[in-house]
């Protein structure tokens, strides 16, 4: 049977949400297994002649040694994240894994915010929330690295905004920094120039940064900012103190 040019400019139905969610499920996993072939490719081969394996390690702030498994939790309770290593070690050299970090958000704003800010507004968290879960988790990384919120307004701009500011704002920025200053993501929505992008741009590399300072160094990026303060090397101290503190009990 062949198709006339009317039957196929015709509409077609509309997809039902079941359908299209075994859609997306098989496109998820025609993903994970083109993933998991990649990653058994990599793994079949081996070095060259005179060439050592590279092992990536882990060191988010710069410390030397190994870093202890934590225990992840949000202290505001919108998130709850984990993670688990799938590969294993061979010689005392880790395997190139694929992780699947899933994230939940357990609680919603009680302010009824724009689709498109609200969407925007919850990266931040969840980078934030899938970074301390892979650090949890003892995987090996390359780089540290945090996200930071940026709502802009008529007269200024607010990092890491109330919920209330996020309701008055014009526009709405969720930007993400490594260690070395390297911007990894630049997500924004709403009314703003380029004026405003680029100072909520350095406000947010700022306190980026800000977060993975080394101690000592956070008074002076600081300079009197709410949102430039070292949480994220606190949170990795603090966990890794209460991970080993039962070697000292003993």
């Amino acid at each position: 049977m062949q198709s006339t040019p009317e039957a196929m400019n015709s509409p077609q139905p509309p997809v039902s949400p079941r359908a299209h969610q075994r859609m997306l499920s098989d496109a998820q996993r025609q993903l994970f297994a083109y993933q998991r072939e990649m990653v058994s490719a990599a793994r079949a081969q081996s070095p060259g002649k005179g060439e050592k394996p590279v092992s990536p390690r882990l060191a988010p702030l710069g410390s030397p040694g190994p870093v202890t498994p934590l225990e992840l939790g949000d202290e505001d309770g919108y998130l709850a994240a984990g993670a688990r290593n799938s590969g294993q070690q061979h010689g005392g050299t880790p395997d190139e894994t694929l992780v699947q970090v899933t994230l939940q958000v357990t609680k919603a704003p009680t302010l009824k915010l724009k689709s498109a800010f609200l969407d925007v507004a919850v990266l931040p968290s969840l980078l934030n929330a899938a970074f301390l879960a892979l650090v949890d988790g003892g995987l090996p990384l390359q780089s540290t690295m945090s996200a930071a919120l940026v709502a802009v307004f008529g007269k200024g701009i607010s990092v890491d905004p109330e919920e209330m500011e996020l309701e008055l704002c014009s526009s709405v920025h969720a930007l993400a920094f490594s260690q070395h200053a390297e911007m990894l993501l630049d997500q924004s929505t709403g009314e703003f120039d380029v004026g405003n992008w680029e100072e909520g741009a350095e406000r947010a590399e700022r306190a980026c940064l800000a977060a993975m300072a080394p101690a000592g160094g956070d008074e002076e990026m600081a300079n009197g900012e709410r949102e430039a303060r070292p949480w994220l090397r606190n949170e990795l101290e603090e966990k890794a103190k209460d991970a080993v503190a039962w070697k000292n009990d003993t």
